[in-house]
């Protein structure tokens, strides 16, 4: 039970790690332009989303907005929002993929495939069938740039807020 509590707690710093360098990386890029195409993308990701929630609740999506409080116009400036921080994503992914060398031949890529499969008891071709071939690439990808990444990062502790006396 204790092995696998720690192997638990090893995967969420990893993850934890893995979160902090995608922010700092983030912060630090500046997007002159964004594809519209993944602006698109992302819009139609939050609309889906939407309404897979809408459905959940027995509601169509204009329901489930109107019951969320939301105007339509607030409603379109969230999509559009979502859009855009997923445009900055995907581009910001695609460049640190292209600087390490990896591709979908990448084995790092290969196996971050595997393991998700293996995440979610099934195989790799019931994997993307299920998910999407686009959904299944961006997120092995992330993983494998992001344990690059955090390969040749310098790893710092921050200082605590509180001050023991």
């Amino acid at each position: 039970m204790l092995a696998g509590f720690h192997v638990l707690q090893c995967h969420l710093h990893k993850s934890i790690m893995q979160q902090g360098a995608w922010n700092q990386i983030a912060e630090d890029t500046v997007f002159k332009q964004l594809p519209k195409s993944y602006v698109e993308e992302g819009e139609t990701e939050f609309d889906s989303s939407v309404e897979q929630e809408a459905a959940a609740y027995g509601m169509d999506k204009d329901a489930y907005i109107q019951a969320a409080g939301l105007s339509t116009q607030e409603y379109q400036e969230q999509k559009e929002l979502y859009g855009r921080s997923a445009a900055r994503s995907r581009l910001l992914l695609d460049a640190l993929a292209e600087a390490e060398g990896l591709t979908a031949d990448s084995p790092e890529y290969q196996a971050e495939v595997e393991n998700l499969a293996n995440t979610y008891g099934m195989d790799k071709e019931t994997l993307i069938s299920t998910y999407g071939e686009e959904a299944v690439r961006q997120y092995a990808m992330t993983q494998a740039v992001l344990d690059r990444v955090l390969e040749a990062a310098r790893i710092t502790e921050a200082a605590s807020d509180s001050a023991e006396e």
